[in-house]
């Protein structure tokens, strides 16, 4: 991996590069990794991240089978500043849609990085109901590196996820990220599994847990709970391990199908991370 110090301010970015490098080596990990680990929206972010078994798109979409499941017209915008680090930004867009009575569509984008070095994601997919309690999907990612003064580098790699309900209270979900890894720019992007489940209690509170791995890393384990004491307004604790890193936020809908997500994390080291997502859902009946 490739990493340069800005001219402008060369002290400033070295302490960014520094927390690069935490992830991007690893605790007692020889061989490097691009691309740092996935910055959620404000509403996952506070929910722990433990989205893959999540019944509802009210998150944004981290399951590519879901769209089928929830085939509401939405938009999604975010951002995230990671550690409180000026210099170190996150932005992703969301759009789903239905494809039919059984179908759905999901468009990704993603921005990550430095003025110096940055990461895009770019990711298209298509998920189908197969049954009442059942649902398949695969996505499409373009990847790209770009640094100063050393050009770019890029890539495509695709995943495949699955989403049951086997009980009307209970939800599975799993996906396989780059299920045969990916060489990109000298390094390697190994394949990353995510198994979970997801219990909803009534209309107001959701209890997600989830087990992240991929082949380079311990195991992530992740767990949230969204609870929605008044209709309007969602509270959200999460929590994950290796570091462990709690995480809170809050949902608040707004009129006309607009909805606005506050959520932060800590990480013991590095400081907070917070995030803002603003989305809009189609209201039923329009």
């Amino acid at each position: 991996m490739y990493l340069a110090c800005s001219k402008s301010n060369p002290m400033k970015t070295r302490s960014i590069l520094a927390v690069f490098s935490l992830f991007l080596f690893g605790a007692g990990t020889a061989t490097a990794q691009v691309f740092t680990p996935y910055f959620e929206n404000a509403a996952a972010l506070a929910l722990g991240g433990a989205l893959v078994a999540a019944p509802n798109a009210d998150h944004g979409v981290y399951n590519s089978a879901l769209p089928a499941q929830d085939q509401t017209l939405s938009f999604l915008a975010g951002a995230v500043l990671p550690y409180g680090i000026s210099g170190w930004q996150s932005y992703q867009i969301q759009a789903w849609a239905p494809a039919g009575p059984l179908g759905g569509l999901l468009f990704d984008a993603q921005q990550n990085g430095t003025e110096s070095y940055t990461e895009q994601r770019f990711s298209g997919g298509y998920s189908r109901k197969l049954s009442d309690r059942f649902m398949l999907g695969a996505d499409v990612h373009f990847l790209r590196l770009s640094q100063q003064e050393y050009g770019s580098a890029n890539g495509v790699s695709a995943g495949i996820s699955v989403l049951s309900n086997p009980v009307p209270t209970l939800w599975l979900g799993a996906s396989v990220a780059h299920p045969f890894g990916l060489e990109l720019a000298g390094n390697r992007l190994p394949a990353r599994l995510r198994i979970g489940a997801a219990w909803a209690y009534g209309s107001n509170m959701l209890l997600l847990a989830e087990v992240d791995k991929d082949l380079d890393r311990r195991a992530q384990v992740k767990a949230g709970l969204e609870y929605a004491p008044v209709t309007p307004v969602r509270i959200r604790i999460g929590m994950r391990s290796e570091p462990a890193r709690p995480s809170f936020g809050l949902g608040f809908q707004l009129k006309n199908g607009i909805h606005l997500d506050a959520g932060a994390d800590w990480h013991s080291t590095l400081g907070v991370t917070s995030g803002l997502t603003l989305s809009w859902r189609k209201p039923s009946g329009d």
